[in-house]
């Protein structure tokens, strides 16, 4: 066998031991990337779960406690603004999730300037019952059969503006007072501006009725004659979002979306505001294999029922949580 003949067979199997190896090198790196994805998908998936059990259970312990405020008052509708304060504050205290706790009483014209009195002998010297002005600014209330003013709310600080705020003023908050009167159940508005609202956030509020004599009427005509008020708790979404999903630093890559199926259309999105979408089909997607700008991947959807009204919250992570928790897990 020549020398050239000897150096191309040499040449040939090197050739091929590189071209074994390379294929080897291509084989794990894809089999280490399918890897990486499916131990960050699992990953995500266990991260998704606690953001939503977090946002389930403050929302949940949120509704027990106006129906044990509202069972307060159907014993006694003789309350001071000092019991109301001491029977609130633990309540305030355990779950952070509630903007504020309210109490909104029944009030015939009649006994308009009563209540009004009564608040400014407790100390709130310009009180008076409240509605919003066609421009947007608080305005005493116009005259009407009955008023549902904001007569208790705690804790006060930061939630001033909502003192005397008439429900029924508002088309969103009377329609639902009407059908949690009607049902004698718990009802949640719609997404709204909060009166005291100071951030660019949605808020939404859950009325319980509460009726004299402390039991519940059977007829839907004896709920409206004997309706005494409501206990109402007042949410804030942006602020339901952030203290249910302080999850650490290694789901820093999640975000979160709210929407409330039931409302009408160009109105479910409860958060986050400002969003250009109105529906988890209009929610932006992407691709852990052919995106690397950050975009969306790994949508999670789930479900909730508050009151009568579906929510669902979409969860996505971004690609670099994807790599994150893809190198962290692998390399565990």
């Amino acid at each position: 066998m020549s020398l050239v003949e000897t150096s191309k067979r040499r040449l040939l199997t090197l050739a091929g031991a590189i071209s074994v190896g390379l294929l080897i090198i291509l084989i794990l790196f894809f089999a280490f990337r399918r890897l990486e994805k499916q131990n960050a998908q699992a990953a995500f998936e266990r991260f998704a779960q606690e953001r939503f059990d977090r946002l389930e259970v403050n929302i949940a312990l949120t509704l027990n406690d106006i129906r044990s405020l509202g069972a307060f008052f159907d014993v006694t509708q003789s309350v001071s603004r000092r019991d109301y304060a001491r029977l609130t504050r633990p309540l305030l205290e355990e779950n952070k999730a509630i903007q504020a706790l309210e109490w909104a009483p029944k009030v015939p014209k009649n006994l308009r300037e009563r209540y009004e009195n009564g608040a400014r002998h407790d100390g709130l010297a310009s009180f008076q019952f409240t509605e919003r002005s066609a421009s947007g600014r608080m305005a005493k209330a116009e005259e009407r059969q009955d008023y549902y003013p904001v007569f208790f709310v705690e804790p006060l600080k930061g939630n001033e503006k909502a003192l005397g705020f008439d429900l029924a003023s508002d088309p969103v908050r009377n329609e639902a007072l009407r059908r949690s009167a009607a049902t004698g159940s718990l009802v949640a508005t719609g997404r709204m501006r909060l009166v005291q609202e100071s951030a660019d956030q949605y808020g939404f509020l859950v009325f319980r009725p509460v009726y004299g004599g402390g039991v519940q009427p059977s007829s839907d005509k004896e709920r409206r004659e004997r309706l005494a008020g409501y206990a109402l708790a007042v949410f804030r979404v942006g602020d339901i979002v952030e203290r249910a999903g302080s999850v650490q630093n290694t789901a820093s890559g999640l975000r979160v979306a709210i929407f409330d199926l039931d409302a009408k259309r160009g109105e479910r999105l409860l958060y986050p505001k400002g969003a250009q979408f109105d529906g988890v089909g209009d929610l932006p997607t992407g691709s852990t294999t052919n995106s690397t700008n950050g975009s969306p991947a790994f949508p999670s959807s789930h479900f909730m029922q508050v009151c009568a009204s579906q929510f669902c919250l979409p969860i996505l992570a971004n690609n670099a949580f994807v790599r994150r928790i893809g190198r962290k897990t692998t390399s565990s």
